[in-house]
């Protein structure tokens, strides 16, 4: 019996598409471009609820270095507002707040 010639290796366009290579290095940015997002915001909770200013600012800064590394495909809207409003609402909290305390001189 033959086989037709459909069934054949050759025939399947899939089976001659060679795998596109996966570069480590282009993972290892990608996670670390998403550990960013999360210091920020756990700085900022940090700093909004201990009253930590360093924390706030580190956050301010983590969310500043997420904005400028991210590809354009990797952007999570959501994510990059709610990290830019957490970080703003901790500094904001820290300065002009209930509570805060003043600046030495």
């Amino acid at each position: 019996m033959q086989v037709p010639l459909k069934w054949t290796k050759r025939s399947n366009p899939d089976a001659e598409k060679p795998r596109p290579k996966i570069n480590k290095k282009d993972i290892e940015d990608d996670r670390a471009a998403e550990i960013m997002p999360m210091i920020c915001v756990v700085s900022a909770t940090m700093g909004m609820m201990i009253k930590i200013k360093v924390a706030s600012w580190v956050s301010i800064f983590c969310c500043i270095s997420y904005i400028l590394n991210v590809k354009s495909s990797n952007v999570d809207l959501k994510q990059v507002l709610t990290s830019i409003l957490v970080s703003a609402m901790g500094l904001f909290l820290n300065y002009f707040g209930p509570n805060s305390r003043p600046v030495p001189e």
